[in-house]
């Protein structure tokens, strides 16, 4: 027979492995993409667009389009292109 404490000793125990497990697989989620042109790292060597990254693991199609922001700011460069 166990004593009480062991018990609890153990249960602490597991609850910190079942803590680090999902911490460990929270950091196998993160996806390394830089932060300029946003393309996601392969290899140490390979970099390929995120669209492509996304496609190949999960079939999603993109579409581009512009946010209202960005819209904005284009148009802004337009005009100024013009006059």
């Amino acid at each position: 027979p166990l004593h009480r404490a062991t018990i609890q000793m153990r249960l602490r125990v597991a609850e910190r492995i079942l803590r680090f497990t999902r911490e460990i697989g929270q950091l196998q989620e993160l996806i390394p993409i830089c932060c300029c042109c946003h393309k996601v790292r392969q290899d140490h060597d390979y970099w390929e667009r995120v669209e492509t990254y996304m496609g190949h693991r999960t079939g999603a199609h993109f579409t581009h389009g512009l946010c209202p922001t960005c819209f904005n700011n284009e148009v802004a460069k337009l005009d100024e292109a013009v006059c």
